[in-house]
């Protein structure tokens, strides 16, 4: 009987695994098939960080510091301030597969099969209903901002991040509400996110807080629950060391411009709802859960209380991201940082699935058997995936007139800019966006003295790989050399004594060597470059980023706690075998 079960088990999740996959597949196959890439908003930006990775990797280097072979080979302290340890399958497919825009969309893929395998785990845990699962995972996946943020505006960091608010928000109810000894789905839940995006992380925690507040007079066992909660905060932070602290002391060591800062894409109620209608990928709800919103109005007796505060708390966060919302009062405050309100709407995403899975269950398993649910259920998975295909097919019929990037940008034929962004990308042309780079987060994190909101002809300069020596600009581009984390320039061609400023950024523990490895004195320019003086025996100059002991300390803190967290689960996986046999 055991094993007729564990039979049974195991036939429904491969089942599940393959209808997950194809789904995965059927996503993107509208777009793989062209052997193109409609490129918009921040696909660059994207690419050149993933770039990095792969190059890093190809020359057996597995943590990024400054930006060599990328953001225009400035050495840039981008990866600081973004997380990267998400986007490293995007690396690793990149060495496998040659073709870059196959390996793009095979990357994807992966991300939807993930997308849907942590949905359908975290409500199946909370639900213990594999129906119920499996209608909030295809919900969750087929939202339409997640749509707009994977296939039309390429905001990969914020859709990777998507992947794993569910179980972020699992974590949080069991800690909370539930069992209070599963505290680790929480922290794991909380370092995937940061490892993809630090602001939904920074939503999710906020959000979280405003919860308990709200909520706190429903929680029992208190000090159980809160000592949980701090060993799930604890985990985290160990688990996130290898990034948090880098990013600490960056953030300490230098002056830097941020990324722009300001509140804006502010629609108002009546343009989510018209955008929503249209079944537009833009940044709205989109129609299944505006119909999910009407159906929760029309039922929210028949709600749980965990339905009944999803469903207030996304309706709460969806108006929020809208013009009700006086944003403007916010626009000289630190919450200019979030940028555009609507980034809400993966949450409220997320929170609205829940009552609509709960009322559309309800309904099936009252009124229809099992072969009649089986016949609804292939009818919803068209009807989502039907419309995830007409909006798809949208995006490609606006960008089918775009212009391919065919020669590599320069600043005076910056493509981009004449084409807001948007242009078309092939295997053979994928190489052009690699070489220089201005718009999108190009210049994020750039030091304060290089601004390109306030010093925008010293920030041109150098991106343009412009030196100088003796104040007289000269052309570096051709005597630079990539490694990583390192830029090696050929000096030997400049006159003895000359001061040299190199279009290269400082950052906290960047070393100076010349050919020999050995140390050279250098300063800091006012555009926030390094300079050094040509002396008679130097040849080269290299400009290294040397990890701290800090650094070192961080990774050797994560890898750690990664290690003790395995033998942990492991361990704990093993009590839960012996119990059940």
């Amino acid at each position: 009987m055991i094993n007729e079960i564990k039979k049974q088990r195991l036939v429904f999740n491969i089942g599940l695994f393959v209808l997950f996959l194809v789904i995965s597949i059927v996503y993107v196959y509208p777009f793989m098939r062209t052997g193109k890439i409609y490129a918009a908003g921040d696909f660059m930006f994207q690419i050149n960080r993933i770039h990095e990775l792969t190059q890093d990797f190809a020359h057996g280097v597995f943590i990024p510091r400054i930006s060599s072979y990328s953001m225009n080979q400035v050495g840039s302290g981008i990866n600081f301030f973004y997380p990267w340890i998400s986007i490293i399958p995007f690396a690793l497919l990149n060495l496998i597969i040659k073709n870059p825009v196959n390996s793009y969309y095979v990357g994807l893929i992966l991300e939807n099969l993930i997308t849907l395998l942590i949905a359908y785990y975290s409500y199946n845990h909370y639900s213990q209903s594999k129906k119920a699962a499996t209608l909030f995972s295809l919900f969750y996946f087929f939202a339409t901002y997640r749509l707009y943020l994977m296939t039309s505006q390429f905001v990969l960091a914020e859709s990777l991040a998507y992947m794993f608010i569910p179980l972020a928000f699992l974590g949080f109810y069991e800690v909370v509400w539930g069992k209070e000894n599963e505290w680790i789905l929480l922290s794991l839940g909380m370092t995937f996110l940061i490892y993809s995006h630090m602001l939904t992380s920074a939503l999710v925690a906020l959000i979280f807080v405003l919860l308990l507040i709200i909520l706190f007079k429903t929680i029992n066992n208190r000090k159980r629950r809160l000592i949980a909660l701090c060993k799930a905060a604890g985990t985290c932070l160990l688990l996130t060391s290898i990034f948090l602290i880098p990013f600490f002391e960056q953030t300490l060591s230098n002056k830097t411009t941020a990324s722009w800062t300001g509140l804006t894409l502010i629609s108002t109620p009546g343009q989510m709802l018209d955008n929503s209608l249209k079944l537009e990928p833009v940044q709205t709800i989109g129609l299944i859960l505006v119909i999910g919103i009407i159906i929760g109005l029309l039922y929210f007796s028949k709600l749980s209380g965990v339905g009944k505060t999803a469903f207030v708390t996304g309706i709460g966060l969806t108006i929020l991201t809208t013009s009700v919302f006086p944003w403007k009062l916010f626009e000289s405050t630190p919450i200019n940082n979030l940028q555009f309100p609507y980034r809400f709407l993966g949450i409220a995403s997320f929170l609205l699935c829940i009552p609509l899975t709960e009322l559309v269950l309800t309904f099936i398993q009252k009124k229809l058997n099992r072969q009649t649910f089986i016949i609804c259920f292939t009818l919803l998975c068209t009807l989502l995936i039907g419309i995830t295909y007409y909006g798809e097919r949208g995006i490609i019929k606006q960008r089918l007139s775009l212009p391919e990037l065919s020669t590599q940008l320069t600043p005076k034929h910056y493509l981009p800019s004449y084409t807001y962004g948007g242009f078309i990308i092939t295997a053979k042309s994928y190489d052009n966006m690699l070489h220089f780079y201005q718009h999108n987060g190009a210049t994020d994190y750039y030091p304060q003295t290089a601004s390109a909101a306030k010093h925008w002809s010293k920030t041109l300069s150098i991106i343009e790989h412009i030196a100088y020596v003796n104040g007289r600009a000269v052309k570096f581009k051709n005597m630079t050399v990539s490694r990583p984390n390192e830029l090696i320039f050929d000096v030997s061609e400049i006159a003895n004594q000359s001061k040299i400023d190199l279009p290269v950024l400082y950052y906290h523990n960047d070393q100076v060597f010349n050919e020999r490895n050995q140390p050279i004195p250098y300063s800091i320019s006012k555009r926030g470059t390094i300079t050094v003086k040509k002396g008679p025996t130097l040849r080269k100059v290299k400009v290294k980023y040397v990890s701290s002991f800090v650094d070192k300390l961080s990774v050797m803190i994560t890898c750690i706690s990664w290690i003790i967290l395995f033998i942990y689960l492991i361990i704990q996986f093993r009590r839960k075998q012996n119990v059940e046999n």
